[in-house]
Protein backbone atom coordinates (compact mmCIF):
# COMPACT_ATOMS: atom_id res chain seq x y z
CA UNK A 1 0.00 0.00 0.00
CA UNK A 2 1.00 3.61 -0.47
CA UNK A 3 0.69 6.48 1.94
CA UNK A 4 -3.07 6.90 1.99
CA UNK A 5 -3.58 3.25 2.93
CA UNK A 6 -5.88 2.41 0.02
CA UNK A 7 -3.65 1.96 -3.03
CA UNK A 8 -2.64 -1.56 -3.98
CA UNK A 9 0.64 -2.81 -5.47
CA UNK A 10 -0.17 -2.69 -9.19
CA UNK A 11 3.25 -4.14 -10.01
CA UNK A 12 2.29 -7.49 -8.52
CA UNK A 13 0.20 -9.78 -10.75
CA UNK A 14 -1.66 -11.34 -7.83
CA UNK A 15 -2.48 -7.89 -6.45
CA UNK A 16 -3.87 -6.88 -9.84
CA UNK A 17 -6.06 -9.98 -9.83
CA UNK A 18 -7.38 -9.17 -6.34
CA UNK A 19 -8.09 -5.59 -7.36
CA UNK A 20 -10.02 -6.70 -10.41
CA UNK A 21 -11.99 -9.28 -8.46
CA UNK A 22 -13.17 -6.53 -6.13
CA UNK A 23 -14.04 -4.35 -9.12
CA UNK A 24 -15.88 -7.28 -10.69
CA UNK A 25 -17.94 -8.04 -7.58
CA UNK A 26 -18.78 -4.41 -6.94
CA UNK A 27 -19.38 -3.20 -10.50
CA UNK A 28 -18.66 -5.30 -13.55
CA UNK A 29 -20.99 -8.20 -12.84
CA UNK A 30 -23.88 -5.73 -12.74
CA UNK A 31 -23.32 -4.80 -16.38
CA UNK A 32 -21.17 -1.67 -16.51
CA UNK A 33 -19.77 -0.78 -19.93
CA UNK A 34 -16.57 1.04 -19.02
CA UNK A 35 -14.20 2.03 -16.23
CA UNK A 36 -13.23 5.42 -14.86
CA UNK A 37 -9.91 4.94 -13.09
CA UNK A 38 -9.36 8.31 -11.49
CA UNK A 39 -6.22 9.17 -9.50
CA UNK A 40 -4.11 6.51 -11.18
CA UNK A 41 -0.97 8.47 -10.26
CA UNK A 42 -1.56 6.88 -7.64
CA UNK A 43 -0.74 9.39 -4.92
CA UNK A 44 -0.29 13.16 -4.85
CA UNK A 45 0.85 14.74 -1.63
CA UNK A 46 0.11 18.31 -2.66
CA UNK A 47 -3.68 18.81 -2.64
CA UNK A 48 -3.70 21.19 0.27
CA UNK A 49 -3.31 24.85 1.10
CA UNK A 50 -4.81 28.03 -0.26
CA UNK A 51 -1.81 28.92 -2.37
CA UNK A 52 -0.40 26.83 -5.21
CA UNK A 53 3.02 25.44 -4.30
CA UNK A 54 5.95 26.16 -6.57
CA UNK A 55 6.01 23.56 -9.33
CA UNK A 56 9.48 22.31 -8.44
CA UNK A 57 8.70 21.89 -4.76
CA UNK A 58 5.42 20.16 -5.54
CA UNK A 59 7.16 17.64 -7.80
CA UNK A 60 9.90 17.09 -5.23
CA UNK A 61 7.37 16.47 -2.48
CA UNK A 62 5.37 13.98 -4.54
CA UNK A 63 8.47 12.10 -5.65
CA UNK A 64 9.75 11.93 -2.10
CA UNK A 65 6.46 10.39 -1.00
CA UNK A 66 6.47 7.88 -3.85
CA UNK A 67 10.03 6.83 -3.09
CA UNK A 68 8.97 5.57 0.31
CA UNK A 69 7.05 2.80 -1.48
CA UNK A 70 8.19 2.58 -5.12
CA UNK A 71 11.60 2.37 -6.73
CA UNK A 72 12.48 5.52 -8.68
CA UNK A 73 12.37 3.66 -11.99
CA UNK A 74 8.74 2.66 -11.43
CA UNK A 75 7.18 5.95 -10.34
CA UNK A 76 5.67 6.75 -13.73
CA UNK A 77 4.77 3.14 -14.48
CA UNK A 78 2.01 2.70 -11.91
CA UNK A 79 -0.83 3.69 -14.25
CA UNK A 80 0.53 1.38 -16.96
CA UNK A 81 0.36 -1.70 -14.74
CA UNK A 82 -2.92 -0.57 -13.18
CA UNK A 83 -4.46 -0.43 -16.68
CA UNK A 84 -2.78 -3.69 -17.68
CA UNK A 85 -4.43 -5.48 -14.74
CA UNK A 86 -7.91 -4.25 -15.63
CA UNK A 87 -7.46 -5.09 -19.31
CA UNK A 88 -6.00 -8.56 -18.90
CA UNK A 89 -8.37 -9.65 -16.16
CA UNK A 90 -11.49 -8.38 -17.91
CA UNK A 91 -10.49 -10.19 -21.07
CA UNK A 92 -10.19 -13.43 -19.10
CA UNK A 93 -13.88 -13.36 -18.21
CA UNK A 94 -15.63 -11.26 -20.84
CA UNK A 95 -15.64 -10.46 -24.56
CA UNK A 96 -16.79 -6.90 -23.85
CA UNK A 97 -14.20 -4.42 -25.07
CA UNK A 98 -12.20 -2.77 -22.34
CA UNK A 99 -12.67 0.99 -22.14
CA UNK A 100 -10.81 2.68 -19.30
CA UNK A 101 -10.79 6.45 -18.73
CA UNK A 102 -7.64 7.03 -16.71
CA UNK A 103 -6.10 10.24 -15.38
CA UNK A 104 -2.49 9.14 -15.88
CA UNK A 105 -0.75 7.52 -18.79
CA UNK A 106 2.53 5.98 -19.89
CA UNK A 107 4.02 5.07 -23.26
CA UNK A 108 2.17 2.13 -24.78
CA UNK A 109 -0.70 2.26 -22.30
CA UNK A 110 -3.45 2.67 -24.91
CA UNK A 111 -2.93 -0.99 -25.87
CA UNK A 112 -4.97 -1.69 -22.73
CA UNK A 113 -8.03 0.21 -23.91
CA UNK A 114 -7.21 3.41 -22.03
CA UNK A 115 -8.18 7.01 -22.73
CA UNK A 116 -6.28 9.65 -20.76
CA UNK A 117 -7.65 13.07 -19.92
CA UNK A 118 -6.02 16.31 -18.85
CA UNK A 119 -7.20 16.26 -15.24
CA UNK A 120 -9.19 18.74 -13.16
CA UNK A 121 -8.50 21.93 -15.10
CA UNK A 122 -10.09 25.31 -14.39
CA UNK A 123 -12.34 27.30 -16.71
CA UNK A 124 -10.59 30.05 -18.67
CA UNK A 125 -9.75 30.81 -22.27
CA UNK A 126 -6.09 30.36 -21.50
CA UNK A 127 -6.82 26.85 -20.22
CA UNK A 128 -8.81 26.00 -23.35
CA UNK A 129 -5.89 27.04 -25.54
CA UNK A 130 -3.56 24.84 -23.49
CA UNK A 131 -5.87 21.86 -24.06
CA UNK A 132 -5.36 22.24 -27.81
CA UNK A 133 -1.60 22.09 -27.38
CA UNK A 134 -1.89 19.26 -24.86
CA UNK A 135 -3.90 17.14 -27.28
CA UNK A 136 -1.24 17.51 -29.95
CA UNK A 137 1.72 16.97 -27.63
CA UNK A 138 0.24 13.93 -25.91
CA UNK A 139 -0.70 12.14 -29.12
CA UNK A 140 2.62 13.05 -30.72
CA UNK A 141 4.22 10.92 -28.00
CA UNK A 142 2.49 7.86 -29.46
CA UNK A 143 -0.53 7.66 -27.16
CA UNK A 144 -3.59 7.69 -29.39
CA UNK A 145 -6.47 8.53 -27.08
CA UNK A 146 -6.82 11.80 -25.15
CA UNK A 147 -9.64 14.09 -24.04
CA UNK A 148 -10.46 16.91 -21.63
CA UNK A 149 -13.33 17.89 -19.35
CA UNK A 150 -15.45 20.01 -21.69
CA UNK A 151 -15.93 23.41 -20.07
CA UNK A 152 -13.30 22.52 -17.43
CA UNK A 153 -13.78 20.66 -14.17
CA UNK A 154 -13.60 23.74 -11.94
CA UNK A 155 -15.75 26.63 -13.17
CA UNK A 156 -15.84 28.90 -10.10
CA UNK A 157 -13.08 30.15 -7.85
CA UNK A 158 -12.81 28.42 -4.48
CA UNK A 159 -10.57 28.35 -1.44
CA UNK A 160 -8.10 25.57 -2.37
CA UNK A 161 -5.50 26.80 -4.84
CA UNK A 162 -6.54 24.35 -7.55
CA UNK A 163 -10.18 25.53 -7.53
CA UNK A 164 -9.45 28.35 -9.91
CA UNK A 165 -12.20 28.91 -12.48
CA UNK A 166 -13.12 32.40 -13.68
CA UNK A 167 -16.93 32.10 -13.81
CA UNK A 168 -18.59 32.30 -10.41
CA UNK A 169 -22.08 32.38 -11.95
CA UNK A 170 -21.51 29.23 -14.00
CA UNK A 171 -24.18 28.66 -16.66
CA UNK A 172 -25.94 31.84 -15.54
CA UNK A 173 -23.06 33.75 -17.16
CA UNK A 174 -23.13 34.16 -20.96
CA UNK A 175 -19.35 34.46 -20.89
CA UNK A 176 -19.10 30.92 -19.54
CA UNK A 177 -21.66 29.68 -22.06
CA UNK A 178 -19.43 30.99 -24.83
CA UNK A 179 -16.32 29.31 -23.40
CA UNK A 180 -18.19 26.03 -22.93
CA UNK A 181 -19.53 26.12 -26.48
CA UNK A 182 -16.10 26.72 -28.03
CA UNK A 183 -14.60 24.00 -25.81
CA UNK A 184 -17.28 21.53 -26.89
CA UNK A 185 -16.77 22.37 -30.58
CA UNK A 186 -13.05 21.65 -30.15
CA UNK A 187 -13.81 18.43 -28.24
CA UNK A 188 -15.96 17.19 -31.11
CA UNK A 189 -12.67 16.73 -32.94
CA UNK A 190 -10.77 14.89 -30.21
CA UNK A 191 -10.66 11.10 -29.78
CA UNK A 192 -13.24 11.22 -26.96
CA UNK A 193 -15.93 13.88 -26.57
CA UNK A 194 -16.93 14.09 -22.93
CA UNK A 195 -18.52 16.80 -20.80
CA UNK A 196 -17.74 16.63 -17.10
CA UNK A 197 -17.08 18.83 -14.09
CA UNK A 198 -18.28 20.35 -10.86
CA UNK A 199 -19.68 23.78 -9.90
CA UNK A 200 -22.36 24.12 -12.55
CA UNK A 201 -24.64 21.97 -14.74
CA UNK A 202 -23.48 20.80 -18.17
CA UNK A 203 -26.68 19.54 -19.83
CA UNK A 204 -27.56 21.31 -23.06
CA UNK A 205 -30.85 22.71 -21.75
CA UNK A 206 -28.93 24.76 -19.18
CA UNK A 207 -27.43 26.84 -21.99
CA UNK A 208 -30.66 28.27 -23.35
CA UNK A 209 -33.92 27.36 -25.00
CA UNK A 210 -34.10 25.57 -28.38
CA UNK A 211 -33.46 28.19 -31.02
CA UNK A 212 -31.14 30.25 -28.84
CA UNK A 213 -27.52 30.86 -29.80
CA UNK A 214 -25.62 28.59 -27.43
CA UNK A 215 -28.21 25.81 -27.36
CA UNK A 216 -28.19 25.50 -31.13
CA UNK A 217 -24.39 25.68 -31.37
CA UNK A 218 -23.98 22.92 -28.78
CA UNK A 219 -26.64 20.81 -30.49
CA UNK A 220 -24.94 21.25 -33.87
CA UNK A 221 -21.56 20.14 -32.51
CA UNK A 222 -23.04 17.05 -30.84
CA UNK A 223 -24.95 16.11 -33.98
CA UNK A 224 -21.87 16.63 -36.15
CA UNK A 225 -19.95 14.25 -33.90
CA UNK A 226 -22.62 11.59 -34.46
CA UNK A 227 -22.67 12.21 -38.21
CA UNK A 228 -18.91 11.66 -38.34
CA UNK A 229 -18.87 8.44 -36.29
CA UNK A 230 -17.98 6.31 -39.36
CA UNK A 231 -15.03 8.62 -40.03
CA UNK A 232 -13.78 8.60 -36.43
CA UNK A 233 -14.28 4.84 -36.14
CA UNK A 234 -12.33 4.20 -39.34
CA UNK A 235 -9.48 6.44 -38.13
CA UNK A 236 -9.48 4.52 -34.82
CA UNK A 237 -9.19 1.27 -36.81
CA UNK A 238 -6.06 2.75 -38.36
CA UNK A 239 -4.66 3.13 -34.84
CA UNK A 240 -5.34 -0.54 -34.09
CA UNK A 241 -4.25 -2.11 -37.36
CA UNK A 242 -1.62 0.29 -38.70
CA UNK A 243 -0.34 2.15 -35.66
CA UNK A 244 -1.23 5.62 -36.96
CA UNK A 245 -2.00 8.49 -34.63
CA UNK A 246 -5.47 10.03 -35.09
CA UNK A 247 -4.25 13.60 -34.56
CA UNK A 248 -1.20 15.26 -36.09
CA UNK A 249 0.03 18.77 -35.32
CA UNK A 250 0.16 20.81 -38.50
CA UNK A 251 3.94 21.00 -38.16
CA UNK A 252 4.14 17.19 -38.29
CA UNK A 253 1.57 16.71 -41.03
CA UNK A 254 3.22 19.36 -43.22
CA UNK A 255 6.80 19.65 -41.92
CA UNK A 256 8.14 21.33 -45.07
CA UNK A 257 5.33 23.83 -45.50
CA UNK A 258 6.43 27.44 -45.87
CA UNK A 259 4.48 28.58 -42.77
CA UNK A 260 7.41 27.43 -40.65
CA UNK A 261 9.67 29.90 -42.47
CA UNK A 262 9.44 33.23 -40.68
CA UNK A 263 9.29 35.20 -43.94
CA UNK A 264 5.99 33.54 -44.84
CA UNK A 265 3.96 35.19 -42.08
CA UNK A 266 3.25 38.74 -41.07
CA UNK A 267 3.49 38.26 -37.33
CA UNK A 268 4.59 35.68 -34.79
CA UNK A 269 0.96 35.51 -33.67
CA UNK A 270 -0.01 34.10 -37.07
CA UNK A 271 2.63 31.39 -36.80
CA UNK A 272 1.34 30.58 -33.32
CA UNK A 273 -2.15 30.26 -34.81
CA UNK A 274 -0.79 27.62 -37.19
CA UNK A 275 0.69 25.75 -34.23
CA UNK A 276 -2.81 25.55 -32.72
CA UNK A 277 -4.20 23.88 -35.84
CA UNK A 278 -4.04 20.13 -36.33
CA UNK A 279 -5.13 17.37 -38.67
CA UNK A 280 -7.65 14.72 -37.69
CA UNK A 281 -6.76 11.74 -39.81
CA UNK A 282 -5.23 12.84 -43.08
CA UNK A 283 -8.43 14.53 -44.20
CA UNK A 284 -9.62 17.27 -41.84
CA UNK A 285 -7.84 20.43 -40.68
CA UNK A 286 -9.17 21.59 -37.29
CA UNK A 287 -8.82 25.24 -36.22
CA UNK A 288 -10.09 25.61 -32.62
CA UNK A 289 -11.38 28.98 -31.48
CA UNK A 290 -9.51 29.82 -28.28
CA UNK A 291 -10.47 33.47 -27.85
CA UNK A 292 -13.74 35.04 -26.80
CA UNK A 293 -15.74 37.35 -29.03
CA UNK A 294 -14.72 40.18 -26.72
CA UNK A 295 -11.04 39.35 -27.21
CA UNK A 296 -11.64 39.39 -30.96
CA UNK A 297 -13.16 42.88 -30.55
CA UNK A 298 -16.48 41.56 -31.71
CA UNK A 299 -15.13 41.03 -35.22
CA UNK A 300 -16.00 37.31 -35.14
CA UNK A 301 -13.35 36.61 -37.74
CA UNK A 302 -10.21 34.56 -37.39
CA UNK A 303 -6.99 34.22 -39.35
CA UNK A 304 -6.14 30.59 -40.10
CA UNK A 305 -3.36 29.03 -42.11
CA UNK A 306 -4.09 26.56 -44.92
CA UNK A 307 -1.15 24.40 -46.04
CA UNK A 308 -0.35 24.24 -49.73
CA UNK A 309 -3.04 22.66 -51.92
CA UNK A 310 -6.81 23.07 -52.16
CA UNK A 311 -8.98 23.21 -49.05
CA UNK A 312 -12.77 23.18 -48.62
CA UNK A 313 -14.69 24.81 -45.80
CA UNK A 314 -16.33 21.73 -44.32
CA UNK A 315 -19.61 23.57 -43.69
CA UNK A 316 -20.07 25.80 -46.74
CA UNK A 317 -17.94 23.84 -49.26
CA UNK A 318 -16.25 27.09 -50.30
CA UNK A 319 -12.87 26.25 -51.82
CA UNK A 320 -9.58 28.02 -50.97
CA UNK A 321 -6.10 27.87 -52.41
CA UNK A 322 -3.68 26.97 -49.62
CA UNK A 323 -0.17 28.04 -48.81
CA UNK A 324 -1.49 31.21 -47.18
CA UNK A 325 -3.32 32.72 -44.26
CA UNK A 326 -7.00 33.50 -44.81
CA UNK A 327 -9.56 35.36 -42.73
CA UNK A 328 -12.72 33.41 -42.04
CA UNK A 329 -15.91 34.00 -40.07
CA UNK A 330 -16.11 32.37 -36.65
CA UNK A 331 -19.81 32.61 -35.93
CA UNK A 332 -21.00 30.74 -32.88
CA UNK A 333 -22.40 27.79 -34.87
CA UNK A 334 -19.01 26.12 -35.41
CA UNK A 335 -15.24 26.40 -35.36
CA UNK A 336 -13.36 26.45 -38.69
CA UNK A 337 -12.81 22.98 -40.15
CA UNK A 338 -11.41 22.32 -43.63
CA UNK A 339 -11.30 19.19 -45.78
CA UNK A 340 -8.31 18.88 -48.06
CA UNK A 341 -8.78 18.17 -51.76
CA UNK A 342 -9.03 14.41 -52.21
CA UNK A 343 -10.50 13.88 -48.74
CA UNK A 344 -13.05 11.10 -48.47
CA UNK A 345 -15.28 11.46 -45.40
CA UNK A 346 -17.89 8.82 -44.51
CA UNK A 347 -20.94 10.19 -42.67
CA UNK A 348 -24.20 8.80 -41.30
CA UNK A 349 -27.51 10.27 -40.20
CA UNK A 350 -27.75 11.83 -36.74
CA UNK A 351 -28.64 9.35 -33.99
CA UNK A 352 -29.41 9.55 -30.30
CA UNK A 353 -26.78 6.92 -29.55
CA UNK A 354 -24.17 5.28 -31.73
CA UNK A 355 -25.92 2.05 -32.75
CA UNK A 356 -29.51 3.28 -32.63
CA UNK A 357 -29.86 2.35 -36.31
CA UNK A 358 -27.34 -0.40 -36.97
CA UNK A 359 -27.92 -0.56 -40.72
CA UNK A 360 -28.23 3.16 -41.43
CA UNK A 361 -26.75 3.98 -44.86
CA UNK A 362 -23.61 6.06 -45.17
CA UNK A 363 -23.15 9.18 -47.27
CA UNK A 364 -19.58 9.42 -48.52
CA UNK A 365 -18.41 13.02 -49.00
CA UNK A 366 -15.65 13.30 -51.61
CA UNK A 367 -13.83 16.61 -51.94
CA UNK A 368 -12.58 16.99 -55.52
CA UNK A 369 -9.30 18.57 -56.64
CA UNK A 370 -6.88 15.70 -56.05
CA UNK A 371 -6.79 11.91 -55.98
CA UNK A 372 -7.86 10.46 -52.65
CA UNK A 373 -8.10 7.22 -50.72
CA UNK A 374 -9.82 6.21 -47.48
CA UNK A 375 -10.23 2.84 -45.76
CA UNK A 376 -13.79 2.57 -44.45
CA UNK A 377 -13.93 0.23 -41.48
CA UNK A 378 -16.84 -1.35 -39.64
CA UNK A 379 -17.34 -4.22 -37.22
CA UNK A 380 -19.78 -5.48 -34.60
CA UNK A 381 -19.16 -2.46 -32.35
CA UNK A 382 -18.14 -4.53 -29.34
CA UNK A 383 -16.20 -7.69 -28.59
CA UNK A 384 -12.86 -8.85 -29.96
CA UNK A 385 -13.87 -10.94 -32.96
CA UNK A 386 -12.24 -8.29 -35.14
CA UNK A 387 -8.92 -9.74 -33.98
CA UNK A 388 -9.90 -12.87 -35.94
CA UNK A 389 -10.86 -10.94 -39.06
CA UNK A 390 -14.53 -10.32 -38.30
CA UNK A 391 -14.77 -6.85 -39.79
CA UNK A 392 -15.55 -5.01 -43.00
CA UNK A 393 -12.84 -2.96 -44.69
CA UNK A 394 -13.54 -1.10 -47.92
CA UNK A 395 -10.85 0.83 -49.76
CA UNK A 396 -12.51 3.89 -51.28
CA UNK A 397 -10.54 5.65 -54.01
CA UNK A 398 -11.27 8.87 -55.86
CA UNK A 399 -9.71 9.51 -59.25
CA UNK A 400 -9.58 13.21 -60.00
CA UNK A 401 -9.07 12.75 -63.74
CA UNK A 402 -12.14 10.57 -64.24
CA UNK A 403 -14.14 12.10 -61.39
CA UNK A 404 -15.12 8.60 -60.26
CA UNK A 405 -15.08 6.79 -56.93
CA UNK A 406 -14.22 3.09 -56.77
CA UNK A 407 -14.58 0.69 -53.87
CA UNK A 408 -12.49 -2.41 -53.22
CA UNK A 409 -13.69 -4.81 -50.52
CA UNK A 410 -10.57 -5.78 -48.56
CA UNK A 411 -12.37 -7.67 -45.80
CA UNK A 412 -16.08 -8.53 -45.73
CA UNK A 413 -18.02 -9.96 -42.84
CA UNK A 414 -21.35 -8.99 -44.40
CA UNK A 415 -21.74 -6.03 -42.04
CA UNK A 416 -20.90 -3.26 -44.48
CA UNK A 417 -23.45 -0.46 -44.76
CA UNK A 418 -25.06 0.62 -47.98
CA UNK A 419 -23.68 3.98 -49.05
CA UNK A 420 -24.10 6.79 -51.53
CA UNK A 421 -21.41 9.16 -52.81
CA UNK A 422 -21.54 12.95 -52.93
CA UNK A 423 -18.70 14.62 -54.86
CA UNK A 424 -18.02 18.21 -53.84
CA UNK A 425 -16.27 20.52 -56.28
Amino acid sequence: MLADGSVYNAFDEKAREVYFQQAYNGLFKYGIDAWWCDSSEPYDANWEGEKEPEKESRIEKSIAEYKKYIDDSKINLFSFYHAKGIYENQRKISDKRVCNLTRSGFAGQHQFGTITWSGDVSASWNTLEKQVYMLQNYISCGEAYWNSDIGAFFVRKGMPWFWNGEYDKGVEDDAYKELYTRWLQFAAFTPLMRSHGTDTPREIWNFGEPGSKYFEAIKAAIELRYRLVPFFYSVAAGVTFRGIMPVKPLAMAYPHDKIWMSAAVDTEAEKNAAFREYMYGDQLLICPVTESAAALNGAMTMRVYLPEGLWYDFYTYDCYEGGRIITIDVTMDHIPVFAKAGAIIPTVEVMQYVDEKKDAPYEILVFAGADGVFELYDDAGDGYEYENGAYSLIKLQYNEQSGEVSAMQLEDEKIAHEYSVKIIN
